[in-house]
């Protein structure tokens, strides 16, 4: 229940930063030297509604999807590869 539950928080993080950022492309024009700020996803202890810059919330998805055990799995097994491609080449790994 909680793996369930923070895969949809995940998605639930990652759509809406991609159809905020789509919406924002549409809007107006952007100035690269400013940061651009994404609302975040409801209050947080009470309080009123908080915004992220963009950078640190990519940051986030970055982190978050590089702890996954998803993502760790296919790592190992690139190395994995990577390895039996040096034996059958005899190059030393």
């Amino acid at each position: 229940m909680v793996r369930q539950q923070s895969v949809s928080d995940y998605a639930l993080l990652l759509t809406s930063t991609l159809f905020y950022s789509s919406r924002l492309s549409e809007e107006q024009p952007v100035d690269l030297h400013e940061p651009r700020y994404i609302p975040y996803l409801g209050p947080l202890n009470g309080t009123p509604t908080k915004s992220l810059p963009l950078h640190l919330l990519l940051l986030l998805l970055l982190l978050l999807l590089t702890t996954s055990p998803l993502f760790i799995i296919t790592i190992r097994c690139l190395i994995e590869l990577f390895r039996m491609f040096c034996i059958s080449w005899r190059i030393n790994c």
